[in-house]
């Protein structure tokens, strides 16, 4: 049986972020954990002056105006993982 994590890619997004940095936090994180893409559903940001690396053309960026928009777009055969900030949770590294 061949394991989709090691052979597959991964994007990471976030839900309604608070403010515009949250979209430039993601873009450095996904760099840095090795992402494939972002994604960002409900509130959408603008380019941002800061972007000096050009990320949009280094990342794929998508925007989905809700959850169900998101729910409904994603590729086949893809694992849904929410991460969350809770005592009961799954650290992410021993996932």
């Amino acid at each position: 049986m061949i394991d989709t994590l090691e052979q597959g890619f991964f994007g990471i997004g976030i839900q309604n972020g608070k403010t515009p940095e949250n979209l430039g936090v993601l873009w450095r994180s996904a760099q840095n954990m090795g992402a494939s893409f972002i994604f960002t559903v409900g509130k959408r940001y603008a380019k941002q002056a800061c972007d000096t690396h050009k990320a949009t053309g280094a990342m794929p960026y998508f925007h989905f105006v809700n959850f169900d928009d998101f729910y409904n777009h994603l590729p086949k055969g893809a694992q849904l993982v929410g991460v969350e900030l809770d005592e009961r949770a799954v650290p992410l590294e021993e996932f």
